[in-house]
């Protein structure tokens, strides 16, 4: 069976540049208009969402972020949050690194909110030099669409927001393109497991809103060895 390609949709507000350095990589991307995220792409795992934002802006935007990063979590399988630059600690107020004067909120304050976020379900990856940003999307890209790493995810990822995964539930995540949130959502129908495996693609994709992702899974069902 052919390895299945996973283009990186690159919203079009991005450095125009950010496509073309991908496709340097042997990575493939588009560029496209995006509601949510900045790069998107689907994976083993279910679709993955990357938000970049600079230190500066997760301190002085307030809401906005908030309002950003939640659509993230509700839209994502894997919603992932890349923080651009550095920050540290001065007399107990948090210093971006390059953005001049300290500003006033407590670096306690700061870590705890990334925490929060984290407990919500939100991934967080560090990329202390901007320039190096599309080289840590890369990173990202290759982690996420390994097939090996599907079930470690799903079974030693904590959400909250999930609890734990039933056994229904992780049976659903191991289909293609389904995901741990879609899979959670799916396994609260009340039809068995069974029936549900014997959906046309119009059933499937009633539930997970893709017609592409239900034919993929119906594909899979009727594959013979």
């Amino acid at each position: 069976m052919e390895a299945t390609i996973y283009p990186v949709i690159v919203d079009r507000r991005q450095p125009e540049d950010t496509a073309q350095l991908l496709l340097g990589l042997d990575i493939p991307a588009t560029v496209g208009d995006l509601k949510t995220g900045d790069e998107v792409w689907d994976s083993p795992f279910g679709l993955v969402g990357v938000e970049e934002k600079t230190w500066d802006e997760l301190l002085t935007l307030g809401d906005r972020i908030d309002d950003q990063l939640m659509r993230c979590i509700d839209s994502f399988a894997v919603p992932i949050l890349m923080v651009k630059g550095e920050v540290r600690e001065l007399w107990g107020k948090a210093l971006p690194v390059k953005y001049g004067n300290p500003v006033k909120i407590d670096f306690d304050r700061l870590d705890n909110n990334l925490f929060e976020w984290q407990m919500r379900g939100l991934f967080i990856k560090h990329c202390p030099q901007p320039e190096m940003r599309v080289y840590r999307l890369a990173g990202l890209w290759r982690w996420t669409t390994k097939p090996t790493h599907r079930e470690l995810f799903a079974r030693h990822r904590k959400m909250p927001n999930l609890g734990r995964l039933s056994a229904r539930a992780e049976v659903l995540a191991s289909l293609p393109t389904v995901g741990i949130k879609r899979a959670s959502t799916l396994a609260a129908v009340a039809s068995p497991l069974r029936a549900m495996f014997g959906w046309d693609a119009k059933a499937w994709a009633s539930y997970l809103g893709s017609k592409k992702a239900a034919e993929r899974i119906v594909a899979l069902l009727e594959e013979k060895p």
